[in-house]
């Protein structure tokens, strides 16, 4: 048996995302940079998987939003981790 996925549910304004990078490309880096350096986005394009029911403004799911990337949050629960920010830091919706 699989882990079981738990059902969770956004609370507090609060927004469950996954990260729509999946498909980054690897560009020639030009430059020699420490194994452990990572470039970050300042913003990230999330997919909203469910919004908690106080959201004034997101009221819809499978929507991309733009979000700070330092703001999403990663929780890991029972060995499944969901990320989450909150809808006040949505900067932009796509579609």
């Amino acid at each position: 048996g699989g882990k079981v996925r738990l059902k969770v549910k956004p609370c507090n304004r609060h927004l469950l995302v996954e990260e729509n990078n999946k498909e980054e490309t690897q560009e020639e880096s030009r430059f020699v940079l420490p194994d452990d350096y990572v470039k970050k986005d300042p913003f990230t394009v999330v997919k909203v998987l469910d919004f908690a029911d106080d959201c004034e403004k997101i009221k819809k799911k499978s929507i991309l939003a733009v979000v700070p990337t330092n703001m999403i949050e990663t929780i890991a629960v029972n060995g499944s981790t969901y990320k989450i920010v909150q809808e006040n830091y949505v900067n932009l919706l796509i579609g």
